[in-house]
């Protein structure tokens, strides 16, 4: 199997789950030079909802920092402290952890690395915008400077992987992103 073909495979299977989710309203606003602080906590609540439930699987697979190449790092933390910042409470969830196989959970390693980068677009916007740093509220957008979806990409770039393999991490790419969207569209 092509070592590179799975990210191809990703990007394709994912296109227009990525687009649904950045269409969101809670989350478009994060871009708009009009965001306030009630937004971004609003995003930040909708993004605690897919890592409560996919933190757990992802640091059961991957948080091991012996490892040699990719290690997940939890963000909840970060997550939880940023919205105590803004709203000075901790939320509750009620959606349950996902259970996934191991190869699922590659998948939705891709989508969470995914937003890990995608946070560093956002952090400099809010940094500007909402005059917030990592000290006060933006902790969670600024993990892209761990590193860790540069270490993900590389480390799923080496895996050799049969079709099935494949299909399940997909399968957890695209059950990530409907974590995130049916969580956007539920939370009204």
């Amino acid at each position: 199997m092509n070592k590179n073909n799975i990210l191809e495979q990703l990007r394709a299977a994912t296109a227009s789950l990525h687009d649904q989710v950045e269409q969101l309203p809670d989350m478009s606003r994060l871009m708009s030079p009009k965001v306030t602080d009630d937004d971004y906590l609003i995003a930040l609540l909708r993004l605690r909802r897919l890592f409560w439930a996919l933190e757990p699987t992802l640091s059961k697979h991957f948080f091991d920092l012996n490892r040699g190449d990719y290690c997940y790092l939890p963000r909840m933390k970060a997550l939880n402290d940023d919205i105590n910042c803004l709203s000075g409470s901790r939320p509750t969830e009620s959606v349950e952890p996902l259970k996934l196989g191991y190869y699922q959970a590659i998948g939705a390693a891709y989508v969470v690395e995914g937003a890990t980068m995608g946070g560093k677009v956002l952090a400099k916007r809010l940094s500007q915008t909402l005059n917030r740093s990592q000290t006060n509220g933006l902790k969670f957008f600024n993990f892209h400077r761990k590193g860790t979806r540069s270490l993900f990409i590389s480390w799923l770039q080496q895996l050799e992987l049969e079709a099935q393999q494949i299909n399940w991490i997909v399968e957890g790419a695209t059950t990530s992103f409907r974590v995130l969207l049916d969580g956007c569209k539920n939370q009204r």
